[in-house]
């Protein structure tokens, strides 16, 4: 049987394919019904220990820093679509047509930042960051790196 040979006209050949193949086009979709506040940090600017300027406050919360906490996160939790390009500068990226199936609802972890007035300035404004869990999942598409440049 003779080899098949397949060839392309012009406008349809997309080139050769790059050294770094893959690129890919994530939809991720939160569940902000879900969102659970776990932690609040106080930022300290003057901590001593630039590794600790972050401190774990103590619950229970109060019912405003746990309302601003809740709304920092969601906040974070915002739906969109995230493209992971190619890496080499000279390639382009063809992504699939289709999307692939949901993922199953899953909980990650979220941060989020907020500030509040200072009871006693300076500095006029106390900033917080809030940790807390949500639900989400996600698609993609994957794609081929192309080189454009030759």
């Amino acid at each position: 049987m003779a080899e098949q040979i397949v060839r392309y006209a012009p406008h349809d050949d997309p080139g050769d394919i790059c050294k770094n193949p893959l690129c890919f086009r994530f939809d991720v979709q939160f569940d902000t019904a879900t969102i659970k506040v776990t932690g609040i940090d106080l930022f300290d600017p003057d901590s001593p220990d630039k590794n600790e300027t972050w401190l774990a406050m103590i619950p229970p919360f109060t019912p405003a820093a746990q309302r601003d906490a809740l709304k920092a996160l969601k906040r974070t939790a915002t739906d969109g679509i995230y493209d992971f390009d190619c890496i080499d500068e000279e390639c382009e990226c063809k992504l699939a047509k289709k999307w692939s199936n949901w993922s199953e609802w899953g909980e990650v972890e979220i941060s989020g930042g907020f500030s509040l007035p200072a009871p006693a300035p300076p500095p006029p404004r106390v900033r917080y960051r809030a940790n807390g869990t949500v639900s989400v999942r996600s698609r993609m598409k994957i794609g081929t790196c192309y080189r454009t440049a030759f």
